[in-house]
This record gives C-alpha cells, sequence and structure tokens, in this order.
C-alpha cells in the first residue's frame, strides 16, 4: 500500500511538472509575441515616418536573396534562434521527467549557469567552453543525456573532454537569455 501511495506522489509530482513547464512556455510565447507585436508597431512607425522610397526605374531588377525567400513549399524559412529555442524546450520537458526532482534541479541549476555565464559575457573565453571531466558536471549534469542535447541545441559542440561553444556569425545573446530565463523557470518550479 505504501508502495502504492508513493508511486501515485511521485506520477502526481510528475504532472505537476510537466504542467509546470507547459505554463512556463506558454508564458515564455505569449512574451516573444508582445515583443513580435511591439516590433512591428514599432518598424510600422518607423516605416510611416519615413519618406517613401522612389519607385525602381524599369531597367532595375529588384530581386530577394534566396534566404530570405520562402522555400520551395511556400514555407517561410525560419530563424535559426527560433528553432534552436523550440528544440531547447522540448529538451527541458525531458529533461524535468528524466529523474527525481532534487536531482534533475541541480542538474538544471548548472546548464542554467553555464547559459546565462554566456549571454553575461559572451567574449569572455572561460565560459566558452565546459570542461566535462569536472566533478561538478560530472555528477549533475552527466547523468541526463538530454541535459547535454540541450548545450549541444544553443552551439556548444563536443571536443574531447570539453563542450566547446561553436557559433557562426554573432553570439545569439537573446536565445541565451531566452534560454537561461526558461530554465530558470523549471529550476523555481522544482523546488
Amino acid at each position: 500500500r505504501e508502495q502504492e501511495e508513493k508511486e501515485r506522489e511521485e506520477r502526481e509530482e510528475k504532472a505537476r511538472r510537466a504542467a509546470a513547464i507547459e505554463a512556463a512556455e506558454k508564458k515564455m510565447l505569449e512574451a516573444q509575441r508582445q515583443q513580435a507585436l511591439a516590433k512591428q508597431a514599432e518598424a510600422a512607425t518607423t516605416a510611416a515616418a519615413k519618406p517613401a522610397e522612389p519607385a525602381p526605374k524599369p531597367a532595375q531588377q529588384v530581386t530577394t536573396a534566396p534566404a530570405a525567400r520562402g522555400t520551395a513549399g511556400g514555407d517561410e524559412e525560419r530563424d535559426p534562434a527560433a528553432v534552436a529555442k523550440e528544440v531547447v524546450a522540448g529538451k527541458v520537458r525531458q529533461l524535468t521527467k528524466a529523474g527525481a526532482p532534487d536531482a534533475v534541479k541541480r542538474c538544471v541549476t548548472l546548464v542554467r549557469t553555464y547559459i546565462i555565464n554566456i549571454a553575461q559575457n559572451p567574449l569572455e573565453p572561460k565560459f566558452r567552453s565546459i570542461n566535462t571531466a569536472n566533478k561538478a558536471f560530472q555528477e549533475r549534469v552527466a547523468p541526463f543525456e538530454v541535459a547535454r542535447e540541450i548545450l549541444e541545441a544553443v552551439g556548444f559542440q563536443p571536443d574531447g573532454e570539453k563542450l566547446v561553444l561553436q557559433v557562426e556569425g554573432p553570439l545569439p545573446r537573446k536565445l541565451f537569455w531566452d534560454v537561461g530565463a526558461m530554465l530558470d523557470i523549471v529550476a523555481q518550479r522544482l523546488a
């Protein structure tokens, strides 16, 4: 009977964690939607304030780069940071169900620290690599393969005993802040 009660409590706890993650994701998506609407409104205001550009002369040809146009089925090409954020959200959901709440919380907290350090100090070399042989990593992150997948989704790549941040072009700091916020919400809910 005690075993049944314990299993029921564990199922309820997993359900609460999943609901908390889902609520956090909805909140984050709503905030992103609000930001996008604000940017659109700002762009419309800016466009209305600018004098109209003259129409191209008939001899000129206006083209759009292939990356900016939609892909062959009419789908627009997606922002890599947005895709990464969606991947991370799915991985975070998996992580919350991957083990005991206290172990998951320790893992989430450490992964969040790695992510926020990069967001705060994007040019600092010591934050651009993670020693996977390190005791803290081995005890808190290594037991959860999905945690490593989260780090890889934001740009960390295996290099010997390290995960090294390898991002082409400018660092997508907003991605790191958003992922850090997502992990922060999860850590708070697991408390």
